[in-house]
C-alpha cells in the first residue's frame, strides 16, 4: 500500500478507538456472528452503547437490515434499529440523523455515506460488516476474499473515527473474509496501532466499560472548561461583549466557545484556501448564528470601509429567505455603535443599484446572479449556512459563487460552512465545486461537537 496522509485529530482519534478483527469464510457466517455480537451488547453491557455499523454496498445493508429485523432474536427490538443510504430523500436522512443523535434508536446501519463528515453525539462503537475496498482495486468476483492491496485505508480510518471523538474513547471491529491475517497485520502498521484478533466478547464489554466512565468524565471536564468562559476570554472586545450583554446574550455558549476564536485566529493563505474550507457541526439550539456572527463582526474595522469600486466584506448564504431576514436581524441587533455596517439582502427582486452594504445576505441564486455585476476582491468571509442543503441544492450556483470570488480577491477569504448534518455526499460535492486539481477532501477541517 502507498503511505497513508493521516489528519492529526484522525491520528489521535484512532489512538483513542481499541480495535478487533474477526476473520470469517462466508456471507452466512460473518451475518451469525454479527447478530450474536449484538445481540450480546444489548444484553450483557451495563449502558447500551451507540453504535455504528458499516456495509461496503446498500444491497447488503439492505439485505442484512431486513433479516435482522425478521429474525426471533430482535422480534422485540426493531425499536433500536435503522438505516441510512443513499437513496433516500435528505429530509429523511437528516431526520434519521437526529434521532440517532437523541438516542431515540442505538444502532445505525448505514454505508460510507456517513463515513466521512461531521460526527454522530457519543457514538463508543463501530462494526465493519466489512472491510472497506477500494472499488478500483476489489476484483468482480463477489465470493473471493480481499486481498490486503485491495483495503481503502482512509476509508478505514474515517469510519473507525466515529468513536474517539474530542478525547472520547471507543472499540472497533471489523469482521471481514479478508485473505490472510498478513492484510491486518500490515494495516495495523501502516496507522501505527494495534489491532487485536477477536477472541471473546468479555474483552470488548470490560474494555466498553472503561469507555463509559472515561466518556462521562471527560464530558463534565469539557462543560466545566467552556462554562467559565466569558466573551472577552474568548477574543471580544469590550465594546462588542456590552453590546452582546444588552441583547441578553451574557455569556458564550460552549459552541461559541469552540467557534469564535479559531475563526478569530484563521489564517488565510490565498495560494491554499481550498485546504482551510472548515466545516462546523453542531446540533439545533446550540447557538450556531452567533457562531459565525461574533468573529465576523470582532474581525470587521471600526469604520465601514468606503472601497471605490464598492464591494462586500462579508457575504452570508442561506437556503430561504426567512432564514436570511433572521440572521440580517441578528446582525443589526448586535452590532457595536462603532461598527454598524450596513447591510444589503441578495434576492429575486434585489436592484444592484441598492446594494451597497458591506455585509450581503442572500440565497445561492441570486448571491450567484448578482455577483456578475460586483466585485469581491476584498472579501473577507463566505458563510454558509445550513451548508447541507445549499449543497444539496445550489451545487452550480455555489460552484459559479466561488470560481467568481476566487478570480476577484485580493488577499484570501475565509470559506465557512455550518450544517447540523454533513455526509459523504456532500463532500462529493463540495469535491467537485472546488475547481482545482489539488484538492483533497483530506484537507477539509471537520469541527464536530454534538455532546455540547
Amino acid at each position: 500500500m502507498a503511505d497513508i496522509k493521516i489528519e492529526t485529530d484522525l491520528k489521535d482519534r484512532m489512538k483513542n478507538v481499541k480495535q478487533w478483527f474477526h476473520k470469517v469464510k462466508s456471507d452466512q457466517e460473518k451475518r451469525d456472528f454479527i447478530f450474536d455480537f449484538i445481540k450480546k451488547l444489548i444484553e450483557d453491557t451495563d449502558a447500551q452503547p451507540k453504535v455504528v455499523i458499516f456495509f461496503n454496498e446498500k444491497k447488503y445493508l439492505l439485505d442484512f437490515f431486513s433479516v435482522l429485523k425478521s429474525d426471533k432474536r430482535f422480534s422485540d427490538m426493531n425499536d433500536k434499529f435503522n438505516i441510512i443510504h443513499g437513496d433516500q430523500d435528505i429530509k429523511e436522512r437528516k431526520l434519521i440523523r437526529r434521532k440517532f443523535d437523541d438516542g431515540e434508536f442505538n444502532y445505525l446501519l448505514t454505508t460510507n455515506l456517513v463515513a466521512r463528515g461531521i460526527d454522530f453525539n457519543e457514538v463508543t462503537s463501530v462494526i465493519n460488516c466489512d472491510i472497506p475496498v477500494d472499488i478500483k482495486k476489489k476484483s468482480n468476483d463477489e465470493n473471493r476474499p480481499v486481498k490486503p492491496d485491495e483495503i481503502d485505508v482512509q476509508t478505514y480510518i474515517h469510519r473507525v473515527g466515529r468513536a474517539g471523538r474530542s478525547n472520547k474513547k471507543g472499540v472497533a471491529i471489523s469482521v471481514s473474509n479478508i485473505e490472510g491475517e498478513e492484510a491486518v497485520i500490515d494495516l495495523a502498521k501502516k496507522l501505527d496501532v494495534t489491532i487485536i484478533k477477536y477472541e471473546d466478547f468479555e474483552q470488548i464489554k470490560n474494555h466498553l466499560a472503561e469507555c463509559y466512565k472515561h466518556n462521562k468524565e471527560q464530558n463534565e471536564l469539557f462543560k466545566t472548561l467552556v462554562s467559565e468562559k466569558s466573551w472577552k476570554d474568548i477574543g471580544i472586545s469590550d465594546e462588542f461583549q456590552t453590546q452582546l450583554f444588552n441583547n441578553g446574550f451574557k455569556y458564550p455558549k460552549p459552541s461559541q466557545v469552540i467557534c469564535v476564536p479559531k475563526i478569530l485566529n484563521y489564517q488565510v493563505d490565498k495560494a491554499k484556501f481550498y485546504k482551510h474550507i472548515s466545516v462546523y457541526g453542531f446540533a439545533n439550539g446550540r447557538g450556531k448564528t452567533l457562531c459565525f456572527l461574533t468573529p465576523m463582526i470582532e474581525k470587521f474595522k471600526s469604520q465601514e470601509p468606503m472601497s471605490k469600486p464598492w464591494c462586500p466584506q462579508a457575504i452570508i448564504m442561506a437556503h430561504t429567505k426567512d432564514l436570511c431576514l433572521q440572521i440580517g436581524k441578528q446582525i443589526a441587533a448586535i452590532m457595536p455603535p462603532s461598527k454598524k455596517y450596513e447591510i444589503s439582502y441578495l434576492f429575486r427582486d434585489t436592484d444592484t443599484k441598492d446594494i451597497k452594504g458591506s455585509i450581503c445576505i442572500g440565497t445561492p441564486g441570486y448571491i450567484q446572479k448578482i455577483l456578475n455585476s460586483i466585485k469581491t476582491k476584498d472579501l473577507k468571509f463566505l458563510i454558509i449556512d445550513e451548508a447541507d442543503e445549499v449543497l444539496d441544492s445550489n451545487k452550480n450556483e455555489l460552484r459559479d459563487t466561488l470560481n467568481k470570488i476566487y478570480d476577484d480577491i485580493s488577499e484570501g477569504f475565509q470559506l465557512i460552512l455550518f450544517s447540523a448534518t454533513f455526509e459523504e455526499s456532500d463532500i462529493a460535492n463540495l469535491e467537485e465545486i472546488i475547481d482545482d486539481d489539488d484538492f483533497n477532501k483530506d484537507d477539509i477541517n471537520f469541527e464536530a461537537f454534538f455532546q455540547i
